[in-house]
């Protein structure tokens, strides 16, 4: 994704950081609804998620958020999200601490 999209409403915010944290990893809409609502979903919980999807596939490229089974799942891959840029950092700095390339690992 090459430009910078608002997400505005607090619901979409939070229903897009949960997907991010299990980025490309498909997550129930049970465990969505218990997230967006800290536990304490109202009834319409379900009926809202699906809205607050489909908006969220208005905001972003078509391609990244995906149903997957009873759930979703949003496509990101290589350096689309900080979190997966910070991981395979991580990843590296550990595998050079390993061989002893101080330079490398920091």
């Amino acid at each position: 994704m090459d430009a910078d999209v608002e997400i505005e409403r607090p619901a979409h915010r939070r229903l897009l950081s949960f997907l991010l944290l299990d980025a490309s990893k498909p997550i129930s809409r049970d465990v969505l609804i218990d997230r967006i609502w800290s536990g304490s979903p109202p009834a319409s919980g379900r009926g809202a998620l699906q809205t607050y999807i489909s908006q969220l596939r208005k905001l972003l490229p078509p391609e990244l958020t995906r149903t997957e089974g009873y759930g979703y799942r949003l496509e990101v891959g290589g350096h689309q999200s900080d979190a997966a840029k910070f991981a395979e950092l991580a990843r590296a700095a550990n595998d050079s601490a390993g061989t002893r390339e101080w330079k490398q690992a920091l």
